[in-house]
């Protein structure tokens, strides 16, 4: 398993849509042959609480670009609504160099077409992508429900307790993966939401036994699969190799649905292209880094790098692919 595990159809549709997008949405190029290395200390923003994947990825990445450019890049978690509030702070930050974001599907592909955050992550300038959530359909091994079939039939079993879904905050991709598995087993799903800060809380709240159920990503919940506090039901990603192993079913093969959640690292727009670069190099050097592998490894998320440009093509390939499912939901931002 490497960093590379990326499927050839993915790739090729990124670089498709490469050839007519940028790597950021209202970039100022800048002067392109200038070396650039920062000022003074990095602030790089997490949206979400300490613990989850993509603080994990980052943290690793953070430390190991901090080296390569010469100056500390420092996690800073602004959590609140689903990644919104961390990465508005970042939008609104001087294209200096000094404040970047690293940001998960939900805020790129997702929450821009279910509400009015008042403004669009598109804009933001993609330095590249550091990897894909792999999520599933989890409940404590202490719950009654051995597969997925078994909570399915208890949650649409009338006059059963309402299950709760334990989501990360706001309105993300868990909630989307909730809503694509109710219609998927006949709309009459009993569940409510339990929102959280993030992957970690989203963690606790299933193990303090508040909620039921969750879609959770690898790097969040992957240790207590292995303990066996965890039980997995059903795979929601494209692929989750280890719970492949463990011959867990995927959704799509059961139910015709999947989810997609790629992380990018970003910046304010109009950040000049020579700092843009600067980041992507370090970013491609950090992800390649042998020493790092096996700690990618550990994580369970499919970590691979995409260049800014195909980062952001990715990201525009799951927003139009999420937005017929939104439509059919009747969940679109109206405007």
């Amino acid at each position: 398993m490497s960093t590379k595990r990326w499927g050839a159809a993915a790739v090729a549709a990124a670089a498709a849509l490469s050839l007519f997008v940028g790597c950021g949405g209202t970039t100022d190029p800048g002067p392109s042959d200038e070396a650039w290395t920062p000022s003074g200390p990095v602030r790089l923003i997490i949206p979400y609480a300490a613990g989850g994947a993509t603080d994990t990825i980052g943290r690793l990445v953070a430390d190991h670009m901090s080296r390569t450019l010469g100056k500390p890049i420092i996690v800073d978690n602004v959590t609140g609504s689903n990644g919104t509030v961390g990465t508005l702070e970042a939008f609104n930050s001087p294209a200096d160099g000094l404040t970047i974001l690293l940001a998960s599907g939900s805020i790129q592909v997702l929450i821009p077409q279910t509400t009015d955050i008042g403004f669009d992550p598109f804009e933001m300038v993609f330095i590249g992508s550091t990897h894909e959530s792999v999520a599933g359909r989890l409940v404590m091994a202490s719950s009654p429900w051995q597969t997925i079939e078994d909570l399915v039939a208890y949650g649409t079993t009338p006059g059963n307790p309402t299950l709760m879904d334990v989501t990360s905050g706001g309105f993300g991709v868990p909630d989307i993966a909730t809503a694509m598995f109710n219609k998927a087993v006949g709309g009459n799903l009993n569940y409510r939401t339990l929102p959280t800060d993030g992957g970690a809380e989203q963690v606790t709240q299933l193990l303090s036994g508040n909620g039921h159920m969750a879609n959770s990503s690898a790097g969040a919940i992957i240790e207590y699969i292995k303990s066996g506090e965890v039980r997995p039901l059903m795979i929601e990603s494209a692929s989750w190799p280890l719970l492949e192993e463990m011959n867990i079913p995927k959704s799509i093969d059961k139910y015709g649905y999947k989810v997609m959640n790629p992380a990018s690292m970003m910046a304010p727009p109009n950040l000049p292209e020579n700092i843009r670069k600067a980041y992507e190099d370090a970013l491609k050097l950090a992800l390649e880094e042998p020493e790092l592998q096996e700690k990618f490894i550990a994580t369970n998320e499919l970590v691979r790098y995409l260049n800014g440009a195909d980062a952001r093509a990715y990201a525009k390939q799951g927003f139009d692919d999420y937005t017929p499912i939104l439509a059919e939901f009747d969940m679109l931002l109206k405007k």
